[in-house]
């Protein structure tokens, strides 16, 4: 009986955390800002596409995304963040979809986010401070005959996210 009970427990803590996840969670939960290092990261994309492989900005490709990771270059305090990363830690990273993503594709629960459009015209800014997620979408002119159809451009990943300077909000 115990068994039984245990597996249930666990299916359906399993189906629980796929359900309800998104692929702009699931994907990229094992890369943590300030925890996670250079290393791990080219192990997993393999070496960078920038040209200069000791500058603190590099990218990364997949089929599927461009990876843009800002890293520490030597043990500091960080302003963003109010903490120390040591060397060659990510400070924060962006994907980009290279294919054509549409934000009503994802269950993502948008009232746990704010919305600003007022940063730049035709794009919307969804920012969770407490995930430390901001997705950015645009707006498509006609997208399969509806108008107003929003397409990620980007997602951003930061220890803690700050409103750009320029923001009305």
């Amino acid at each position: 009986m115990y068994k039984i009970i245990l597996f249930t427990s666990v299916l359906c803590f399993a189906v629980y955390e796929a359900l309800g996840q998104t692929e702009i969670d699931k994907n990229w939960k094992w890369i943590i800002p300030t925890r996670t290092t250079r290393l791990q990261i080219e192990k997993k994309f393999g070496s960078s596409v920038t040209d200069d492989k000791n500058a603190m900005f590099q990218s990364y490709q997949t089929q599927t995304e461009k990876i843009s990771v800002i890293y520490s270059k030597e043990k500091t305090f960080n302003k963003i963040c109010s903490c120390y990363i040591k060397p060659k830690m990510v400070i924060s990273f962006i994907v980009s979809p290279l294919r054509r993503i549409l934000l009503s594709d994802f269950r993502i629960d948008l009232s746990t986010y704010e919305k600003d459009d007022t940063y730049l015209p035709r794009e919307i800014w969804y920012t969770n401070e407490s995930k430390g997620i901001l997705i950015v979408t645009a707006l498509a002119e006609i997208e399969d005959g509806k108008s107003g159809v929003e397409r990620i451009t980007s997602w951003h990943y930061s220890p803690k996210l700050y409103k750009p300077k320029n923001s009305k909000k």
